[in-house]
Formats: structure tokens, C-alpha cells, sequence
């Protein structure tokens, strides 16, 4: 069994994730909203406790457990194409750590605009990775450093064992079956592409300065940019994401987004390059493809 702790900008909960062979299940334990008036609970250490410690019970201390980010905590996202030559790791036959240390400079080079302005520093986490004709295109998520250590701190001092923190999007992406299809799906503070080659993830905006149709339309023709998707054939807006699963569940309905992603934590991480015709050279795409996998 797995805890999985799922954040949201007002609101915050615990889901319990049980496996049986190809079967999943997820159970809602616990919520509590209204969190407001915590304001930036999760760079608080008293505050997270304080939050975690409405949500926990006495199983959890001898359980693995994983965070789950949505947007509103502070989480960002960018999609981006990399030059396979910036990526020269593979030639000079870097150590992993330098090899890591490098490639988490270059997608840290590619935050979105304006994100240093709310914290000084982020960590970076790679979502989805595709490379092709030269270039590898990456979905990454830059979570605040500060969230980080403080939810570290705070884990521990409950005596939680804290095995992961990532976002939503990744969990739900290792639900899905992405067979010939891109999938559309809107939470309630995302807009959230998948394909078969990689993801992309656009955060819904405070104000409504676009309508959602237009949202769409934006993002979809970003995706054709990134991937070779031709979105006028391919793209399928979800109403009911459990239609559109790879493995069998058993869940609620009353936070169903949230239990899809927990499970999804469960499972084996989709993060790896996929090759095309027009690829890297194959040295450097293995070292590639193992360093994120490990990552």
C-alpha cells in the first residue's frame, strides 16, 4: 500500500493506493479545505504540520508516501526543445552526477517567464521526454526549492517516509493509453495535454483573459509544434478520464482527477526518450535515455 498526499492551492488530501496484480485501488481518507488562510503553506513548516497532521493517522507512519502538486501551489511548467549538441554529456563521458548537474542547468534555463520573481530558486523535474531530427523537446516541472525542504523537514519530523514528490500531470500520464490519440483533459487548475511522445501542460490563468475554447485551440497547435501530432485527427477531449485508462481501477467519483494521479504515482515512470527517424547518434542518445531514466 501507498499514502499519497495531494496538494491543491485551497485544499489538501490523503489517498490510500492499493495494488492487486493488474487491479488498482484507490481510497479517499481524508480532506480538509478551506486552507486560504494558511496562505504559502507550503514553504511554512508550522503550517504544513499543522496540515499534515489534520490528514495522517497512525497506518500512515508505516507506509511509503508521495506527494502530489498541483498547480496553485507554486508548482510551474514549460515544454521546450533542447539542441542535441548542448547535450554533448554523452561524448565527453561525464560522470552520472555531472551529467545530471548539467542536465538540470539547461532545463532550469528554461523556466517560465517571470516564475524568479516568486522564488530564487527552483528544482527541477522532467516529465516527458522526446527526442528527434536533432532536438530533444522536454515537459518539465520547476517545483520551489523552499517547498522542498520544508516538506522534507516536515515528513521527517512526523516520521513519515517521504519517497517522492511530483505533480499531478506526471501520475496521471502513467494512467493513460495513448495508442494513436492525444488526449485533452481540463482539471480544475489545468489545462493537460498527453501523447504518445510526451506531454504538455498549460495552467489555468487567474483571470479569464481567454475562453476556454481559445485555451484549446492554443495549446493544441503548441503541441503540433513540439510533436508530431496532427491534433485536427488526433485530439480527444476527456469527459471521464477512466475511459481512457491503461490498467484496471477502482475508484470514487468525487475526486476522481486526484485518484488517477495517486495511482499513477504507483506505477512505473513514462519519463524516457522515444527515437525517430532523424534521431541523435545512438551514443548519445543512450546515455541520454539512461539519465532519464534515472531521473
Amino acid at each position: 500500500m501507498a499514502i499519497i498526499f495531494t496538494f491543491h492551492k485551497d485544499r489538501a488530501s490523503i489517498i490510500k493506493v492499493h495494488k492487486k496484480k493488474e487491479h488498482i485501488i484507490a481510497e479517499s481518507v481524508r480532506e480538509i479545505k478551506k486552507l486560504s488562510s494558511y496562505g504559502e503553506y507550503l514553504a511554512d513548516e508550522v503550517a504544513l504540520d499543522e496540515i499534515i497532521s489534520s490528514l495522517v493517522d497512525e497506518e500512515a507512519v508505516h507506509e511509503k508516501c508521495y506527494v502530489n502538486l498541483s498547480f496553485g501551489t507554486g508548482i510551474q511548467y514549460n515544454t521546450f526543445k533542447i539542441a542535441a549538441t548542448a547535450l554533448d554529456i554523452g561524448i565527453r563521458n561525464a560522470s552520472y552526477e555531472e551529467a545530471y548537474d548539467d542536465l538540470m542547468i539547461r532545463c532550469l534555463e528554461h523556466m517560465p517567464d517571470g516564475v524568479m520573481k516568486l522564488h530564487d530558486k527552483y528544482c527541477a523535474s522532467i516529465l516527458s521526454c522526446y527526442e528527434s531530427d536533432g532536438n530533444i523537446t522536454v515537459a518539465c516541472a520547476f517545483v520551489p526549492e523552499t517547498y522542498m525542504e520544508t516538506l522534507k523537514k516536515v515528513f521527517c519530523h512526523k516520521g513519515l517516509l517521504l519517497f517522492g514528490v511530483s505533480s499531478q500531470a506526471s501520475g496521471i500520464n502513467n494512467m493513460v493509453n495513448l495508442e494513436n490519440k492525444q488526449l485533452v483533459l481540463e482539471t480544475e487548475s489545468e489545462y493537460l495535454i498527453f501523447n504518445e511522445f510526451g506531454m504538455l501542460i498549460w495552467s489555468k490563468p487567474e483571470a479569464e483573459l481567454l475562453s476556454r475554447e481559445e485555451i484549446l485551440e492554443f495549446i493544441s497547435d503548441e503541441s503540433a509544434e513540439l510533436y508530431p501530432v496532427n491534433p485536427e485527427v488526433m485530439n480527444l477531449l476527456v469527459e471521464n478520464i477512466t475511459n481512457h485508462l491503461n490498467v484496471s481501477v477502482e475508484c470514487s467519483a468525487e475526486n476522481l482527477v486526484d485518484e488517477i494521479a495517486a495511482m499513477g504515482v504507483t506505477i512505473q515512470s513514462r519519463v524516457e526518450t522515444r527515437t525517430f527517424e532523424g534521431g541523435l547518434k545512438s551514443s548519445v542518445k543512450d546515455f541520454v535515455r539512461k539519465l532519464f531514466e534515472k531521473v
